[in-house]
């Protein structure tokens, strides 16, 4: 599945490939960067576990009024006998006001909660209105817009050419539908044919959610500064975090929120609300590496005051992160997702969704808790870190392709950037896996992504300016002058 994000805020076009494990974004400051993550993390934390199920199905059917036994009942009321009527547009007319009520409101309510103005998302340079396209497949793609006020609305678009209802009397059939001139179902009355239709048109909306769910579990944001944002809101996360997440239903004028994106507060939530019976196997050799190889210690978490805490190697002695180095802090909470946090928050977060659905994950609905990955987001995670800290940390990060798991990096370290490209020199990571985004100013100011092509040679990084040799230069250069 890709995911295209075209004339938001600065950014012109950014598309992002979800078959790909690692994710390394690169640009200058304010280029856009944090702009296409929170982006691209809004929309896939409201396309993910979403599902209709059978409870849904239930409910639709037992209605008078609902959108599709309406909808059935009007259109067969019209047929003649031996006569069809094409319903293909109004059909996926049907199938997006779902889609509106089950995606829309909930990501219109996530930008607005992270970026506070609508309205001010359009491309800042074209003064165009912003688009996320979401391919779900060659035929098959979902195209978000905004209005001039930010209002979201939606199309989609399939390989459905022909939706059609027909009246004919036979021994065991009255109506029928067809789709793309091949018969769907048919029924001997109008009451059988309407409760099948209402079924199919269920089916067919959970079959598009399935799709967009893309088998992700679940979404995790790490934003910069993390360590400095955690210790100065750690004792008022909850409020501030729940307060955040309502900010677009509360009605009080009054009420000053503070300044919180979205992603910040679910980072939050999610280190306040750290479960220790939770314990990720899969990530400890991960989790072994961070705590012995870099942190020289362990990384623990407090039920009670629920903080943080660091116990360095060969010490009977605990400290707030507060009292750690820079880097202890700093990578302290990274270390707490991969020990308690992944894999563990859609049972326990996202069940306040409305459409949210757990069983999603159990037979016989198609997937086992155990399937599935997770995406995690990470801003600069160099921060703070020696250059021979960040080699490690890369290291580890190419560790985890193939563990279920997803990561986009943001970055403006060159020192990671060298050593995943030795890691794919070696082939220690598949560069199918892998994707470089290299974000600049075009001519016309807005911040476009130049191809770097990913091959066995490493990452073509001719668009890559390498500070570090430019200085190198500099400095021969006032060498060379100073001799004279």
């Amino acid at each position: 599945m890709e995911i295209e994000i075209k004339n938001f805020g600065p950014i012109d076009s950014l598309k992002f490939n979800l078959n790909k494990d690692l994710h390394l974004i690169y640009g200058q400051n304010a280029i856009g960067k944090s702009y296409a993550t929170y982006c691209l993390y809004c929309l896939i934390k409201n396309i993910k576990n979403k599902s209709v199920g059978n409870r849904h199905l239930y409910y639709y059917e037992k209605r008078d009024e609902n959108s599709y036994g309406k909808f059935i009942k009007n259109k067969l009321k019209s047929l003649k006998v031996e006569k069809s009527i094409d319903c293909t547009n109004e059909f996926i007319k049907l199938i997006e006001i779902e889609l509106k009520e089950i995606i829309l409101k909930g990501l219109q309510n996530s930008l607005l909660n992270t970026f506070s103005s609508l309205k001010n998302l359009k491309n800042r340079y074209s003064n165009k209105n912003y688009e996320l396209i979401i391919s779900i497949s060659k035929n098959e793609k979902l195209s978000i817009f905004s209005n001039n006020d930010g209002e979201l609305d939606l199309k989609y678009e399939n390989d459905i050419k022909k939706i059609e209802l027909f009246q004919k009397e036979t021994k065991s059939t009255k109506f029928s539908l067809t789709v793309n001139n091949l018969k769907e179902f048919g029924k001997p009355t109008e009451e059988e044919f309407t409760h099948e239709f209402i079924r199919f048109s269920y089916l067919k909306l959970n079959e598009i959610l399935r799709k967009l769910d893309f088998n992700i579990k679940d979404v995790y944001y790490l934003p910069a500064s993390r360590s400095g944002l955690y210790q100065a809101l750690s004792a008022f996360t909850p409020i501030i975090a729940e307060l955040t997440q309502n900010r677009f239903f509360i009605q009080n004028k009054s009420i000053e929120l503070p300044s919180l994106s979205e992603p910040l507060a679910d980072y939050f939530i999610d280190l306040s609300t750290v479960n220790k019976k939770h314990n990720n196997k899969e990530f400890e050799g991960i989790v072994k590496l961070l705590q012995n190889d870099i942190l020289k210690g362990k990384v623990n978490y407090n039920d009670e005051t629920r903080r943080i805490l660091y116990q360095p190697d060969g010490i009977d002695l605990e400290l707030n992160l507060s009292e750690a180095s820079s880097m202890v802090s700093e990578l302290s909470p990274l270390v707490l997702y991969f020990k308690h946090i992944l894999n563990n928050k859609y049972s326990s977060i996202n069940n306040r969704d409305k459409f949210f659905f757990e069983p999603f994950y159990d037979e016989p609905y198609g997937r086992k808790k155990n399937k599935g990955y997770d995406i995690l987001f990470i801003e600069e995670p160099e921060a703070h870190l020696h250059p021979e800290v960040q080699v490690k940390l890369i290291e580890i990060f190419a560790k985890l392709s193939g563990l279920n798991l997803k990561i986009f990096i943001t970055s403006h370290s060159n020192y990671m950037f060298n050593k995943i490209n030795n890691i794919l020199i070696k082939n220690e990571i598949d560069k199918d896996k892998v994707m470089a985004y290299h974000l600049i100013k075009s001519k016309e100011g807005t911040t476009i992504n130049t191809e770097m092509k990913i091959t066995e040679d490493g990452i073509n990084d001719e668009n890559f300016q390498d500070i570090s040799e430019k200085l190198y230069y500099e400095r021969l250069n006032y060498l060379e002058k100073n001799d004279k």
